[in-house]
């Protein structure tokens, strides 16, 4: 067993660390936990040697007190941290196997499929499920732990992945982020940003918490059932007067932006399993570049539709750099809506039913702040009628690199790695480039050049 560990464990040995102390610590293990632990040494190398001797060295706690399989399930999240975040973060998770040490986990690539159609069925923007050491949305994805072990069986660790999922799909449904609310300025006004940002995450959860319960009774009655064999407390009793305001179907983020002065001096934050963290950096950057495209988007998508319905004619562009495509928006009451506000678009007072992608386009400028500016319905830029050139746009196929990889126009695909025996997630990026056809004549010369060959071959036929 020492050779063995020598041979994968080489390039990092020395003097003061060897192989020996490594396999000592594994003798207490029986032949097939050896070969076992030994197979997966073998494959983490293959990533990198430190990595692997860390494995090496905390295995044996892992194994007293989890099965095969959510130790296996404790390697692979390793090693997706390793992909993701590099060396330090993945010894953490190596470092730590009590975290892991209910007899059966859940990884998140297991259900991701299911979660993702169940989330895709909830209205509201279209987000994606990316694994991570936090919980959070950035308003595009929703950033879920790779395993889940809480509960000793699947049902429950999937009901709690669902809880985490729902909770962070009502942060963008319900105006978590909405503009023109700045949550990353606001906390710089208290004295401990941290609490403050942590307080506020407490009263929007009371809030988004009341709009499942109307939204998704049944989902908010098993996480309540879930809450209570994890004893946890839902809403503590110095909450609960703070938390029937918060229930109001009239409730907005304005309240919690109210709130939270009020309750800096006297509240402790509380926290759900759930719950996850507030990210207003990334949120409020990630935002930044969706309103922009957005807009643009939006502006080009209201032109196109005019020009179906009716001519636009555009003034002298040297005198008017504009132009008006005829449209308004409609504010029409609604109830089942969370602002209770629904935005109808309308052409010379008449309602108009706009495709799937304007509707699609619609709810999400909604959601981001609240409305459909009157600013969006009016072209403008240096070059009039003209409002967005492609070629400058930094998610176009030309700009391939450009961009974060989760952006719209680029699809991502699970690798597989044989040594692993399983994916790498998201490993692949894949964009998509116009390729337009164009004469020379390279066909001619190469048939010209090996017109022998092509003889000898037609011949040997």
């Amino acid at each position: 067993m020492e050779e063995r560990l020598d041979e994968f464990l080489d390039p990092i040995l020395s003097s003061r660390r060897t192989a020996a102390s490594v396999a000592k610590k594994l003798a207490v293990c029986n032949y097939k936990q050896q070969e076992f632990v030994l197979h997966w040494v073998g494959v983490i190398a293959h990533t990198n040697a430190e990595l692997a001797y860390q494995f090496a060295n905390n295995v044996v706690q892992a194994l007293n007190i989890m099965d095969d399989e959510a130790v296996e399930a404790w390697i692979i999240q390793a090693m997706d941290v390793y992909d993701k975040k590099g060396l330090h973060s993945a010894i953490g998770v190596l470092r730590e196997p009590k975290k892991a040490q209910k007899t059966t986990g859940l990884l998140l690539e297991e259900i991701e499929r299911i979660l993702d159609t169940f989330i895709a069925g909830l209205s509201g923007r279209r987000l994606s499920l990316v694994n991570s050491e936090h919980i959070y949305t950035d308003t595009e994805t929703l950033f879920l732990p790779a395993l889940l072990n809480q509960f000793t069986n699947r049902e429950e660790n999937f009901l709690l992945y669902k809880a985490m999922a729902v909770h962070l799909w009502a942060q963008t449904r319900f105006g978590t982020w909405q503009k023109p609310f700045s949550l990353k300025k606001t906390i710089q006004d208290f004295s401990i940003p941290e609490k403050a940002c942590q307080l506020f995450h407490t009263l929007e959860r009371l809030r988004l918490d009341a709009c499942m319960e109307r939204e998704l009774p049944g989902l908010h009655r098993h996480i309540h059932q879930m809450l209570n064999k994890l004893g946890e407390t839902a809403i503590p009793s110095e909450w609960q007067e703070i938390a029937e305001q918060l229930a109001h179907p009239s409730a907005t983020v304005q309240d919690s932006y109210d709130l939270l002065p009020k309750i800096y001096s006297t509240h402790s934050p509380h926290f759900l399993s759930y719950q996850g963290i507030l990210m207003p950096d990334t949120v409020e950057e990630i935002m930044a570049l969706r309103i922009a495209r957005e807009k643009q988007e939006f502006r080009i998508a209201v032109i196109d539709l005019a020009k179906e319905i009716k001519p636009i004619v555009p003034e002298n562009e040297d005198e008017k750099k504009k132009i008006e495509t005829g449209f308004t928006i409609v504010k029409i009451p609604d109830e089942s809506l969370p602002n209770g506000i629904k935005f109808e678009l309308n052409l010379d007072g008449q309602a108009i039913k706009p495709p799937d992608n304007v509707k699609s386009l619609m709810d999400s400028i909604i959601q981001d702040i609240g409305m459909i500016p009157e600013s969006y319905l009016i072209a403008a830029g240096d070059g009039g009628y003209k409002i967005l050139d492609k070629k400058q746009d930094e998610r176009d196929s030309e700009n391939v690199w450009k961009g974060i990889y989760h952006e719209k126009g680029a699809f991502l695909y699970n690798e597989w790695d044989y040594e692993r025996k399983h994916y790498r997630k998201n490993w692949c990026v894949l964009r998509e480039m116009s390729v337009h056809p164009q004469y020379d004549d390279f066909v001619t010369k190469t048939l010209l050049r090996h017109k022998g060959l092509i003889k000898v071959r037609l011949v040997g036929k």
